[in-house]
């Protein structure tokens, strides 16, 4: 009945090295809460197994934290969303970097924004980068960027992942109102779309965003899109040096 098996709230926590089993109770791995909970670090361990929205989740004010060379795997509840890792509205300042993230009922990774279910209102989540991570098999998307502010996806390994009927099984979609985001050196397959920029929308439109080098190739065909790089309605969109391959749909 705790709202996580690790609850941080103070600073430079550093948790290392342990396995975190919420053993299908409705509960988070890792909550880091509260304008108290800064510099803290997860680091080698194995989080899986829970029923609540998330397996990591930092909210509230938490701020520089580093999620680092860990395991994050099936946090499920059934049709309805469960991300690996989820940071929220107020918060800023977090490192994805190296993780193992899938199997879970949604994103691996999703940057929520105020009018997306965030837990509290405020300010859009500022400052997130996702890198070197093996994002794969999710129900929804391996990156969900909402309403955020200044986030890097980089050097991410990202596939499998399929249509639902909450998703167009992309590898990275980036929505609502989402500002100056960067996604580079990527290498996304067997998707069912490989990125998609804009589509729903809160307020303004997604703007600033740069698409450069990444590789999206192989993707799934039958009842999936298939496509490779999609943009819908946003403002100032950079689509640089990426090379797409093997796409049942469009590459563009």
């Amino acid at each position: 009945g705790e709202s996580a098996l690790v609850d941080v709230r103070g600073a430079y926590w550093n948790v290392e090295g342990l396995t975190l089993d919420a053993a299908g109770s409705s509960t988070f791995a890792v909550l880091w809460r509260g304008s108290a909970a800064h510099h803290g670090v997860l680091r080698d361990c194995v989080a899986k197994n829970g029923t609540a929205g998330a397996g990591l989740n930092v909210s509230e004010k938490a701020h520089d934290i580093l999620i680092e060379g860990n395991t994050i795997s099936n946090f499920n509840r059934g049709s309805s969303d469960s991300h690996g890792v989820i940071v929220q509205t107020t918060s800023k300042n977090v490192v994805v970097r190296g993780n193992d993230i899938h199997h879970n009922s949604g994103d691996a990774v999703q940057c929520i924004g105020p009018e997306g279910g965030a837990t509290v209102s405020g300010t859009p989540f500022d400052n997130l980068l996702v890198e070197d991570n093996e994002l794969h098999e999710n129900r929804e998307n391996g990156v969900d960027v909402k309403t955020c502010t200044r986030v890097t996806l980089r050097n991410n390994i990202i596939w499998g992942h399929k249509a639902t009927s909450s998703s167009r099984g992309e590898g990275i979609v980036i929505h609502l109102s989402a500002s100056d985001v960067t996604v580079e050196d990527n290498v996304l397959y067997g998707n069912g779309r490989g990125i998609n920029i804009g589509g729903n929308r809160v307020n303004g439109p997604p703007a600033r965003i740069v698409l450069r080098r990444n590789l999206i190739r192989d993707g799934l065909g039958g009842n999936e899109d298939g496509g490779g790089i999609r943009v819908d309605t946003t403002n100032d969109v950079k689509v640089q040096h990426n090379t797409v391959w093997n796409m049942p749909g469009p590459c563009l």
